[in-house]
């Protein structure tokens, strides 16, 4: 107002701005930032640690590798995880297409779009296209940002060469990756299972199963410490 413009006037402008200027920006990733480039390992793994397990934590599978081998879920953290961001209308990935990575949402909103389930809105804590993980996976719908958003990428080759080197935990990851398998078996490619999207309660009861048959790692005080509040933390 001091310029003139009036409330309404300015109200429409940043209403514009919000549409069509910030939501095409895409979000500042940790690679941007030059001066993190040049900091040592041990302080790079535990800024990926910082990063990354809250978001990863929040899954089933990845909420009890940590709490069997805290180092080898930062271990992932450090070699399997990467950040990306994608501006407003970015497909992440398209319907057809062979799956190389899982995605975790860290920023941002998005819309999946399935040819017999129809449009769903997802949102930062959520994930999409763990089968890819367990199994030969070609995306069954298109994954598309509608706002300027950041994800967390989990490629899938580097994953499973990763837990392989972690031999006390594989028969957690073993065991979950059966379980997963069967119930895709079970249920059926023409069922509400032929989706990139799962839900949380199945996970959960696979994680739990599994994690019964691997014994967990000793772990440091200040590990346990992370994982202190991991429940509460994994349902916000």
């Amino acid at each position: 107002q001091d310029h003139g413009v009036t409330a309404d006037l300015s109200h429409r402008i940043w209403s514009y701005l919000q549409r069509n200027h910030f939501a095409n920006k895409k979000a500042v990733k940790r690679n941007d930032i030059e001066v993190l480039k040049r900091l040592p390992p041990s302080i790079v793994s535990r800024l990926n640690a910082e990063l990354y397990v809250p978001a990863l934590k929040k899954h089933p599978f990845f909420f009890q590798y940590g709490i069997l081998n805290y180092s080898g879920l930062c271990h992932l953290c450090d070699t399997v995880v990467t950040e990306n961001s994608f501006t407003a209308g970015e497909d992440l990935f398209e319907f057809g297409k062979h799956a190389e990575k899982m995605f975790f949402f860290t920023l941002g909103s998005f819309l999946y779009d399935h040819q017999d389930f129809g449009l769903q809105k997802l949102r930062k804590g959520q994930w999409v296209s763990e089968p890819a993980l367990w199994l030969k996976w070609y995306y069954c719908g298109t994954l598309n940002a509608t706002t300027s958003s950041q994800v967390l990428e989990l490629k899938v080759a580097t994953f499973a060469s990763v837990v392989s080197g972690h031999i006390k935990t594989l028969p957690y990851v073993h065991m979950y990756a059966q379980l997963f398998r069967e119930h895709m078996d079970e249920a059926g490619t023409v069922s509400t299972w032929h989706t990139d999207l799962w839900t949380t309660d199945e996970l959960t009861d696979f994680a739990n199963t599994a994690s019964g048959v691997a014994p967990s790692f000793n772990r440091s005080e200040s590990d346990r410490d992370r994982f202190a509040d991991e429940r509460a933390d994994a349902k916000e």
